[in-house]
């Protein structure tokens, strides 16, 4: 393997070496949250550590009181190509003194979404056939030869069954298999949580944890 087994650390944090490609991940998205950082990390660093894998769109740094445990973060990427590389390539370094353990960020619901792998083979009107069935559609953004797209519909709900139907569709052929995700709107909400059952507070404090749960008795802390 890459890393050295560290078999106490890989317990507390089950999943932070498994990356899924994200056509087959339903927790894939374009945030993403960092466990384990120094308490005094700057936004700075992190804009340089994680800058190299695409455009941030923001950073969010949390720090619990003195001697309850490291920092966290969540990092918003412009799309899911950026967040799942930084994810495959930076989950387990060292960033300072600690081994970061990156996850994705809880997915956003919006009424745009984000279609990823396109490629020449690619269309408007293909699009537009496919995702139409989902529920009324507003503008396609798409110009031939791009690797993505964006489109509009009317409805969270439609946007929601389209991401959730179409991830891992094979809309090109069967070698090409796209990826699906929200793209933001105006005035959207930051994203504030964390999705999977490896989470637990106490994990992201770096102070152990009971693994599964998802430490309802901590949510008021922090």
């Amino acid at each position: 393997g890459q890393w050295p087994r560290r078999e106490n650390k890989k317990d507390r944090f089950p999943n932070y070496l498994d990356h899924l490609m994200p056509e087959d991940d339903p927790l894939a998205t374009r945030t993403l949250f960092v466990g384990n950082l120094e308490l005094n990390i700057t936004d700075d660093e992190m804009k340089r550590i994680f800058g190299r894998y695409g455009e941030l769109v923001d950073i969010d740094i949390k720090r619990p009181p003195p001697n309850t445990g490291n920092a966290f973060s969540f990092i918003r990427f412009a799309n899911l190509d950026q967040s799942a590389l930084a994810k495959r390539e930076l989950s387990g370094q060292y960033i300072g003194k600690f081994q970061c353990k990156i996850g994705y960020g809880k997915v956003h619901a919006t009424t745009k979404v984000w279609v990823g792998g396109l490629g020449d083979w690619c269309s408007t009107e293909m699009l537009e056939r496919e995702f139409d069935r989902f529920g009324a559609m507003g503008k396609i953004e798409y110009e031939k030869g791009d690797t993505e797209a964006k489109i509009q519909y009317e409805s969270i709900d439609a946007a929601t069954a389209a991401v959730n139907e179409m991830r891992g569709f094979p809309l090109g052929g069967s070698e090409k298999r796209i990826k699906m995700d929200f793209a933001d709107v105006p005035n959207m909400e930051p994203t504030k949580g964390y999705q999977g059952s490896d989470f637990d507070p106490n994990i992201a404090r770096g102070r152990g944890g009971r693994g599964l749960h998802r430490g309802g008795g901590e949510r008021g802390r922090g």
